[in-house]
């Protein structure tokens, strides 16, 4: 057999970031699960139905760039999580069901929600409407839902200086 000629070092640097953030999640959880005042929910990773792969390379070669662009593009558009492999599923189930039985046994006044996602609109109207409580959703801009935040009875996005008293 052929020896090849060069070697990518690619693979083994996609393990290594793999790895640190996975090392970085660890550690975060860590923290915040040291907060007795606070649940987190962590879901399950589901592959995508729709094929990433193949609809990014659909999308390259739509393009008229030469073979180099076309693949820096890909690289772009997977880096900006456009096409995401995996997505995560059943957390928004989990807080909404948190949400309801925590209010059912009057365990909290005021609920801080971090998360943009609308599905939790309905969960937060009842508690809100229904059981007299406060629900203030904390969000990133970009997975803001207007209707979540329409449905709480405050709101507040969360940005570079919130996360820097944060850390104080």
């Amino acid at each position: 057999g052929e020896k090849p000629t060069h070697l990518s070092s690619e693979p083994a640097k996609k393990a290594e970031d793999s790895l640190r953030q996975y090392t970085n999640q660890q550690h975060f959880h860590a923290q915040l699960k040291s907060n007795p005042n606070l649940t987190i929910h962590l879901g399950r990773l589901q592959k995508n139905k729709a094929n990433s792969n193949k609809n990014l390379d659909l999308i390259s070669q739509s393009l008229a760039f030469c073979e180099k662009c076309k693949i820096k593009i890909k690289s772009l558009l997977q880096a900006l999580g456009v096409f995401k492999q995996h997505k995560e599923k059943g957390v928004d189930v989990k807080i909404a069901v948190d949400l309801i039985k925590l209010a059912d046994e009057n365990a909290f006044d005021i609920a801080i929600l971090l998360s943009g996602d609308a599905d939790l609109s309905a969960a937060v109207e009842y508690v809100v409407q229904n059981k007299n409580k406060k629900v203030i959703n904390a969000f990133f801009e970009q997975t803001s839902s207007s209707e979540l935040r329409n449905k709480s009875s405050s709101c507040f996005k969360i940005n570079q200086n919130i996360l820097q008293e944060c850390k104080k």
